[in-house]
């Protein structure tokens, strides 16, 4: 939130993000198959992951609301989240969203998941909200996925504990973003956005609170090859 009041209104084209999904203390149900963990907390370093559900939807409502602000007329914001069961119900990210403009919501299919209940359906997707503040840029012509269900694979090459896909990025890029535009990512982790900008010409503004991921995304930019043909053909 400090880094994100410091920009200026309407001045980023793009803004792609997945935030922590509070999943701290919170216990695998007893007819879970994960055996043996006390909680389902994801280690993100100097972020608990374990606030109140109150404050955690207040939380991702201001940093919503500020990403709208320094937001273009023309531009777009991809805002990757999953439903969560607590006490064996959903909690929807439309409990936060409201008053938003959300132009599509694109399913996320991961294909596969860790069975936390055996008392549901097994959960394979996550939600990306499409949410605009006028008439977007949009070339579809350019994308490789084009549909609203996004058949995505989960990495599994990256230390960081919650990364996405850099195909993700890349497909919000080339769809609604154009060369020298600045793309923001408020929740930056090993800098996925910022490799899918640096290989296709954009300007990246990425933010994290962990040193570590930072090191970690720095890394990964130095180390990016010259093509990303073998990752993802666009």
């Amino acid at each position: 939130m400090k880094v994100l009041k410091k920009l200026p209104d309407s001045s980023v084209q793009l803004i792609i993000t997945s935030p922590p999904y509070n999943l701290g203390n919170r216990k695998p149900p007893k007819n879970s198959v994960w055996t043996g963990i006390k909680n389902m907390t994801i280690n993100y370093g100097v972020h608990l992951d374990n606030m109140p559900e109150k404050d955690y939807q207040k939380w991702q409502r201001e940093v919503l609301d500020e990403c709208i602000r320094v937001l273009k007329p023309n531009g777009s914001l991809f805002y990757n989240v999953k439903q969560r069961r607590v006490d064996g119900l959903v909690i929807l990210p439309t409990e936060w969203l409201g008053g938003l403009k959300i132009k599509q919501v694109i399913i996320w299919d991961r294909k596969n998941s860790p069975q936390i209940n055996n008392v549901c359906f097994l959960p394979t997707t996550e939600l990306i909200f499409w949410i605009v503040k006028d008439k977007p840029k949009f070339y579809r012509e350019r994308c490789k996925y084009t549909t609203e269900i996004w058949d995505l694979p989960v990495r599994s090459d990256n230390p960081h504990p919650a990364p996405f896909p850099i195909e993700f990025p890349v497909n919000c890029i080339q769809g609604c973003s154009d060369i020298d535009d600045i793309v923001l990512d408020p929740f930056a982790g090993s800098g996925t956005v910022a490799l899918a900008c640096k290989q296709y010409n954009r300007r990246f503004i990425c933010i994290d609170n962990n040193p570590e991921f930072c090191k970690m995304a720095e890394e990964n930019l130095k180390a990016m090859p010259d093509s990303l043909e073998k990752w993802v053909k666009i």
